[in-house]
């Protein structure tokens, strides 16, 4: 056949650890960038492949590949959606047998040390394409002398659908370009003085309670949502319970919005009695998502940190998300 199998991708090791077909690309140990996952694989236009395939680089020049159909007399080759060991998914990029050998990748041992495509190219598609956003930047530092010629300080970037401990450095520049709001949102945390405060006056003596007739306007967000009656009921129940130094349980039925009145009600401690936090929720891994879609919506101005993840993961938020700098 003229076209590269998918396996020929690794080198296929026999029980010794010798290598075991003549046909395996063998890349280079010390050269070139290392692949980490095959994530799927096409018939593409002889040629498209390389760094203009990248995300990024396809919404600013087009993709070379368009147009290119498997029916077509154009000549094709087969290609391989790369991730790239050390960087982010958004400079995945396709490769042919040639390119790859070109730029002399290094490959992996086995089949078994990928996430092989095979069976899974649906799922790792929609997957990719959350992995292809940015989630939240949590630091910056200044660029590389030598390496980028522009201004903007480098972004450490944790992505959609991927943990902490998978967070990548990134040029300036293309996250400027491609996530301003993501920017313009981590430099407001980094500007905020609302900061959690070991001596907040509500904490030593308790205020007095005033009743909410109506929803408080930093109740809502942007959109400004409204709380139903019995949830605004809920909400002066459980401040007036704060108010009065009492433990309470709020236990309405399943589908009637604990969780919607739990957070106005630290909504309200944040706005209303300027009390920073740091609060702390403990929920089922089963509502997480939940959880932090809600505070986007009710209560973006609070700024939510999942502890979630490995060791790896843990020790990344602990350092950059923990850490207040203007203080």
């Amino acid at each position: 056949s003229d076209y590269t199998d998918s396996d020929d991708l690794v080198a296929d090791t026999n029980e010794d650890g010798q290598n075991g077909s003549s046909q395996v690309i063998e890349f280079e140990e010390e050269e070139g960038e290392m692949i980490e996952k095959v994530i799927e694989h096409r018939m593409g236009r002889v040629g498209a492949t390389g760094p203009k395939t990248a995300s990024y680089q396809i919404d600013e020049n087009g993709d070379p590949n368009a147009g290119c159909v498997d029916d077509s007399d154009e000549p094709k080759e087969i290609q391989f959606l790369i991730k790239w060991k050390g960087w982010s998914y958004i400079h995945c990029t396709w490769e042919s047998r040639q390119s790859l050998e070109e730029q002399k990748a290094r490959g992996m041992a086995s089949p078994e040390d990928i996430d092989y495509y095979e069976g899974q190219e649906e799922l790792n598609s929609q997957l990719r394409q959350l992995h292809l956003n940015v989630e939240r930047i949590i630091a910056h530092q200044p660029p590389k002398i030598g390496v980028s010629e522009t201004c903007f300080p480098e972004y450490l970037c944790k992505w959609e659908g991927l943990p902490y401990g998978e967070c990548t450095w990134e040029d300036g520049a293309l996250i400027s370009k491609k996530f301003k709001s993501k920017v313009n949102e981590y430099y407001q945390r980094e500007k905020s003085q609302n900061i959690p405060a070991k001596y907040c006056r509500v904490l030593k003596q308790r205020p007095k309670f005033v009743p909410m007739k109506l929803q408080p306007s930093y109740i809502g967000g942007p959109d400004q949502l409204k709380l139903r009656d019995y949830q605004l009921d809920g909400l002066n129940w459980l401040a007036q319970s704060w108010c009065r130094d009492n433990s309470v349980i709020l236990a309405d039925e399943m589908g009637l919005g604990k969780t919607i009145q739990t957070i106005s009600f630290l909504n309200y401690l944040y706005n209303q009695h300027q009390l920073f936090g740091p609060f702390l929720l403990v929920v089922p891994l089963s509502t997480l998502a939940a959880w932090q879609k809600e505070f986007e919506i009710w209560a973006p101005t609070i700024n939510v940190v999942v502890y979630i993840g490995d060791a790896t993961s843990r020790h990344m938020i602990r350092e950059y998300e923990w850490v207040v700098l203007n203080v």
